[in-house]
C-alpha cells in the first residue's frame, strides 16, 4: 500500500490492482484517482463543469496561488 514506499509506487500498485480509476481513503477523507487517459480527457475537457477540485483546492490555494489546483475555471482553461 502507500504506506510501504513512496507515494507513486503505492499509486501504481493499486491500478494494477483495480484498475485506472479507483477510490482513495485518506482518514475520512476519500479521493477517486483517474489514471485512464481516455476518461481523464472527458473530465478535463469535455465535461469540466460537471467536477470540483475540492476540498484540496481550498487547502492548496494560500500556497499556491492560481496555480493548476486551485486555479479558477477561466485561469485553468487558458493554462490547459
Amino acid at each position: 500500500g502507500l504506506l510501504e514506499g513512496s507515494l507513486f509506487l503505492g499509486l501504481q500498485t493499486y491500478f494494477e490492482k483495480y484498475g485506472g480509476v479507483y477510490k482513495l481513503l485518506f482518514g475520512p477523507k476519500s479521493f477517486i484517482v483517474v489514471s485512464d487517459p481516455i476518461i481523464a480527457k472527458y473530465i478535463l475537457r469535455e465535461n469540466a463543469k460537471a467536477y470540483d477540485k475540492g476540498v484540496l483546492a481550498e487547502i492548496l490555494a494560500p500556497i499556491m496561488g492560481k496555480g493548476l489546483i486551485p486555479a479558477d475555471p477561466e485561469t485553468w482553461r487558458v493554462r490547459r
